[in-house]
């Protein structure tokens, strides 16, 4: 959906000119190739630049101050805004619905392919914010031990569920939106017994946990990507703010397109101790088959051969100067 609001912007310059005067942008000049407008009244008229050409990610240069973001990533950062907020006024502006889908691309057959394929597609649900208020907006100490601070745990709405006796973590698509509610024991568990379930179902692989929350600091960069939503929580604490968790050991195409989306210059699959290469070598395999087009590199940590780090842990797991340790040692590029 992101990259459909900002294909629409290149297709409409108009509403380019609407939306950014939502935020006090002026003197615009709309011209055959390019929108030039200026930061304020005083600053220069043209300034800041957005090509309309060979620029699906709607990329806005500011001269003046050296800066390049996407249309979101601008407002957000040089505004000081919300990632929803931008991202609802965005699409109010290209009148966009909720759970507005992108209309297939025709294909032969006059598109009887892809006719099956949009009946065999399932809408996915969201829900507003104050389905959490039935659970308690109370921090825990569960996730305190593992390296989760209150003030984490608050930011990413984790609660409690009284009557399960379990944590919850919301999971939320890439507009901000939540679809579902991830739920862990508040207990001990053995190998083999349920740790994780839900409480309200969702198409996890659909999404990428972190990625509305962590949007500005995932572009043009480095992209951490976990198994584990922890594993988001414990690099927040770490005041490392590029990653995201698939919610598996697998990424689907729908996640590889979203990874992709960011235009990252490396991509770190940082999956949990003891997964086996077999498994990373398709997850890069999948990012490498979306991102033909694309200038990034993908690269794995390593740690089968450290004692230290118990199977089935996450990199993120043993504290911020473990984990810093095995991204400059445990470092493979596939």
């Amino acid at each position: 959906m992101i990259e459909y609001i900002k294909k629409k912007f290149i297709e409409n310059p108009d509403k380019i000119v609407e939306f950014l005067e939502m935020y006090d942008y002026c003197h615009f000049s709309i011209g055959s190739k390019y929108i030039t407008f200026g930061r304020d009244e005083i600053s220069s008229p043209k300034s800041i630049v957005i090509r309309l050409e060979d620029n699906d990610a709607c990329l806005i240069k500011d001269y003046a101050r050296n800066l390049c973001y996407d249309i979101i990533n601008f407002v957000i950062k040089c505004r000081n805004e919300d990632f929803r907020d931008v991202v609802q006024n965005a699409k109010a502006v290209l009148n966009i619905e909720n759970g507005y889908f992108e209309p297939q691309h025709k294909s032969a057959f006059g598109g009887f392919y892809n006719q099956i394929k949009a009946r065999t597609v399932q809408k996915i649900k969201t829900y507003p914010i104050e389905v959490l208020n039935k659970y308690d907006k109370a921090g825990n100490v569960r996730f305190l031990r593992d390296g989760i601070p209150l003030d984490v745990q608050h930011e990413f709405n984790i609660g409690y569920d009284k009557e399960n006796q379990a944590i919850t973590i919301p999971i939320w698509n890439e507009l901000g939106e939540i679809i579902g509610v991830k739920a862990r024991r508040n207990l001990d568990v053995q190998d083999g017994e349920q740790k994780y379930f839900y409480l309200m179902p969702c198409q996890m692989s659909s999404t990428l946990y972190g990625y509305w929350q962590n949007y500005s600091h995932l572009q043009d960069g480095v992209v951490w990507v976990f198994e584990s939503e922890k594993s988001v929580l414990q690099t927040t604490a770490f005041g490392m703010h590029n990653a995201v968790a698939v919610g598996s050991s697998s990424i689907s195409k729908r996640q590889a397109q979203l990874i992709l989306s960011c235009n990252p210059r490396k991509i770190i699959l940082a999956h949990d101790k003891s997964l086996g290469i077999g498994i990373i070598e398709r997850n890069a395999a999948t990012l490498k088959a979306y991102g033909r087009m694309k200038n990034f590199e993908v690269y794995y940590l390593d740690m089968e051969d450290d004692d230290s780090i118990p199977d089935k842990s996450s990199p993120s797991d043993l504290g911020k100067e473990k984990f810093i340790e095995i991204g400059r040692q445990r470092l493979i590029k596939l």
